[in-house]
């Protein structure tokens, strides 16, 4: 009977890495917040459409999935059309990147970020819906603090640039995220990374890629660049978020999330000088408290 060759010396790190969760989390974190940066310079300094940078994310992503996984991490094109809970993953993943990537050019990168964030309530609060991972009344508590933290962020009295809309766009963005956190979760029970990632990048494109071919001149070559970099490292990181998943639960994952923000944050204070009014900073500090305890919490 023939049987497969044990891993090499080099293939062994390489597979070590792929099945350490935690580890997958922690870059994905990485990865997230410095294609944060690069959005908000080719978006808001480099004028660059929202519609093109997440064309070329979801194109980037599609053809990286379909092109370089096979075996069992192959892409299941038929699921993306049958499955109902990919195709919602892929609608409200896919218009939710837009709106992201809207959010960042047309508010603060640390602000949009931290806001966006917020998003371990809405995963919490779902997850016994849809994964049959229990809530305490305890972290019910920790919710409530996150939610004044974002009335104090969003409060007229706090708001100081730019349009409330985009604060509202923001937290509806959260809550989306956090629902497609809970879907994640819930299709590794039967469905491999790879059809999970494409799903959001093939109905992401379908929303995206006409609104890109109404704009009037193409962006800059540098802009360009900027884009692309900035496509490669979130794809880079959404692999390995959605990887990192199959083994780190809802909880722990979003807990190590809420380092991004902090990264975008202090990135964006340093190289934009953006600032956070003494509400916005009190806001974002309760958001932030509350839902690492509510991920942490036992």
């Amino acid at each position: 009977m023939n049987q497969s060759a044990p891993p090499t010396k080099a293939q062994s790190p390489i597979k070590a890495l792929a099945n350490n969760g935690m580890l997958l989390m922690f870059a994905s974190v990485a990865f997230f917040a410095t294609s944060n940066i690069l959005v908000k310079l080719a978006g808001d300094t480099l004028s660059t459409p929202a519609s093109i940078i997440t064309t070329s994310r979801f194109a980037f992503g599609f053809l990286l999935a379909a092109l370089l996984f096979r075996g069992k991490e192959k892409v299941s094109f038929k699921s993306l059309i049958t499955n109902p809970w990919l195709i919602s993953r892929g609608l409200i993943g896919g218009t939710g990147v837009y709106f992201y990537n809207e959010c960042i050019i047309n508010m603060d990168a640390g602000r949009t970020t931290v806001l966006i964030s917020s998003y371990p309530i809405f995963a919490i609060l779902l997850a016994p819906l849809f994964v049959n991972e229990s809530i305490k009344k305890k972290q019910l508590g920790y919710c409530l603090l996150a939610f004044i933290g974002l009335i104090a962020m969003t409060s007229p009295s706090a708001f100081a640039h730019g349009v409330a809309l985009w604060d509202g766009v923001a937290i509806l963005v959260a809550i989306a995220s956090g629902f497609v956190v809970v879907i994640i979760r819930k299709l590794h029970k039967t469905v491999n990374t790879s059809t999970i990632f494409i799903s959001q990048c093939a109905y992401g494109l379908l929303f995206a890629a006409p609104q890109a071919t109404r704009i009037d001149r193409l962006p800059e070559l540098n802009a360009m660049m900027v884009v692309l970099g900035s496509s490669l490292l979130v794809i880079l990181g959404q692999l390995a978020m959605t990887h990192g998943y199959k083994t780190v639960t809802v909880s722990k994952g979003s807990s190590i999330s809420l380092l991004m923000p902090v990264l975008t944050t202090v990135a964006s204070i340093l190289i934009f000088g953006e600032k956070l009014a003494p509400f916005d900073l009190l806001g974002a500090s309760l958001i932030l408290f509350a839902c690492f305890k509510i991920s942490t919490d036992k």
